[in-house]
Order: C-alpha cells, then structure tokens, then sequence
C-alpha cells in the first residue's frame, strides 16, 4: 500500500483495510477519520460507513 502513517491513518488500519483491499471485500467501519486521511493520500476504499455504537456488554 502506498498510504504514509499519520494522525489519521494507522498502522493497524493500513493492516485492515489494505486486507480487505488485497481480498476485493469491502470494510465496514466507523472510521471516517481514517477514510478521510487515506482519501487525501490519493487513496479511495470500498467501505461502508456506519455511525458508531458503543458497545455495552449486554
């Protein structure tokens, strides 16, 4: 993957995403931060966005 680390883009998301990229599966995340960091490297993902949900344990 071409994608830099940064504020927005991780290492572990460059690991999730770039999977689900290399596979031709699209990602389902909340992780708008990171779709907007990769998108501004030139680099656009198949992903659905979902709003985010905590998870509560019951």
């Amino acid at each position: 993957m071409s994608l830099n680390i940064t504020k927005k883009v991780g290492a572990n998301d460059r690991i999730i995403f770039g999977t689900g990229d290399d596979l031709s599966i699209p990602t389902m995340t909340s992780d708008a931060k990171f779709l907007r960091g990769a998108s501004a490297q030139g680099v656009d993902f198949d992903a659905f966005l979902h709003s985010q949900v905590p998870f509560t344990g019951q």
